[in-house]
């Protein structure tokens, strides 16, 4: 689908799922690991810029402004299409624009009819009031799905000093911070601002940047 004003195309998941059963883009393909299938992508914008090119499936790369960007979305296909023992690769074309190729393996499974799943056994948690510092709304839309399955009543909020002011308000059992909150405060100063004033209430500190962590010299202290 064209969209006006915008380079490349626009695909719903129905048109992925057409090219894939049946479209040009897809057909078989044998590699020496075997049958399989490969379909493709391509668009009509200005390509991959080659400095770029060998990093964009490396975990947490991106080229976004922090706090815009995960740099997980090329990541996660790239796990998917490995540990599925296919492959995913990015090739600049010579008339301009990207072409993406992932290749996947037939996978014909042994079906015994007479076996039973194995059920899946309750988790019985605690409800817990959760505070969530991230400033990445996707992720923080994410990780409060998360917590919901897991029945844990959560709140959120962006930054280090607005979940401060929550704090000051309401109580709250577990703050779970991100690590880099863009501008302001950190999530490491904000779990030593909790531990001495509300030090009853635990803290679980994530990153998706471990290192620039131990880049810009930032230290965790002592539980």
């Amino acid at each position: 689908m064209r969209m006006p004003g915008l380079r490349g195309y626009l695909l719903s998941k129905s048109a992925v799922l057409s090219m894939v059963l049946a479209g040009p883009g897809a057909k078989p393909k044998t590699t020496d690991a075997g049958d399989g299938i490969e379909f493709s992508v391509r668009d009509q914008g200005t390509g991959v810029p080659e400095q770029i090119l060998d990093r964009v499936f490396d975990p947490f790369f991106t080229t976004k402004p922090m706090g815009k960007g995960t740099g997980l979305g090329l990541s996660m296909v790239f796990g998917f299409a490995t540990q599925c023992g296919g492959e995913v690769k990015i090739e600049n074309l010579e008339k301009g624009g990207a072409l993406v190729r992932l290749w996947l393996p037939e996978v014909l499974p042994e079906l015994n009819r007479h076996d039973q799943p194995t059920p899946i056994q309750p988790t019985n948690l605690e409800t817990l009031k959760v505070l969530l510092v991230e400033d990445d709304s996707r992720v923080r839309d994410i990780m409060v799905r998360m917590l919901g399955l897991l029945r844990q009543e959560t709140e959120t909020c962006e930054t280090a000093e607005s979940a401060l002011e929550l704090l000051d308000q309401k109580d709250y059992q577990m703050v779970i911070t991100d690590v880099m909150l863009g501008s302001g405060m950190d999530g490491i100063a904000l779990s030593d601002q909790i531990r001495e004033r509300f030090p009853e209430t635990h803290v679980l500190l994530t990153s998706g940047y471990p290192e620039r962590v131990i880049a810009e010299g930032i230290e965790l202290s002592p539980a």
